[in-house]
């Protein structure tokens, strides 16, 4: 048994317009809302999915059946359910389970979505990009609240992108892109660092 505790869905003829709209066309959402399943329930999509679907748990336990998988999920844990497939979702016994969750398309969809439609854990740091996850579905709640007119549409859906990014760049902190893209200086940082009660020369 599901309960939507904030859900929004985006009109038809508004999804049709996002589809033709050359800043968001890529990229899109269609629903996106915060939902609770009942302890010992089931929430499943019924039928083949129309969009791909993020779901990320925030609080509680389950297991999802992925593509003929059955794979356990709990807090802090995301997973994609890649468009045209089905899932279903079992919720622990005497323990709701809370969860993001947005519908999405576009050109860009299905590259972004398709190697993420496994379970993934998402480790909480003070340096990971994941930081701002929860504020980003909020900054959404609220501006769809507001209506659904073009400009908060773009807004909400250039929200969205970097709110994708989070889960699917999670494991990448700006530590892990400052070593990447700097390497020399990374190694020069991290060696000073192991030696700073010693004198140490150009040379060295």
């Amino acid at each position: 048994m599901r309960t939507e505790k904030r859900y929004f869905r985006i009109p038809i003829p508004l999804i049709e317009e996002q589809k033709k709209n050359a800043l968001i066309r890529d990229l899109y959402i269609t629903e996106i809302g915060e939902i609770e399943v009942k302890g010992g329930t089931i929430w499943s999509s019924n039928s083949k999915l129309e969009d791909y679907l993020l779901a990320y748990c925030t609080k509680g336990s389950g297991i999802v059946l992925i593509l003929g998988e059955q794979v356990p999920i709990s807090n802090d844990q995301f997973f994609i359910i890649p468009k045209g497939e089905e899932f279903k979702f079992y919720s622990v016994l005497d323990v709701n389970t809370q969860l993001l969750t947005a519908h999405f398309d576009g050109k860009k969809a299905k590259q972004l979505g398709k190697e993420f439609s496994v379970v993934r854990n998402l480790v909480p740091s003070v340096n990971n990009m994941v930081a701002n996850r929860e504020m980003l579905f909020d900054e959404i709640f609220n501006n769809l609240s507001k209506g659904f007119h073009d400009e908060n549409l773009e807004y909400v859906n250039f929200c969205f992108g970097h709110l994708l990014a989070t889960f699917i760049y999670a494991n990448k902190t700006s530590d892990d892109i400052a070593d990447e893209s700097n390497p020399i200086i990374r190694r020069a940082i991290n060696y000073l660092e192991k030696n700073l009660d010693k004198k140490l020369s150009l040379n060295q």
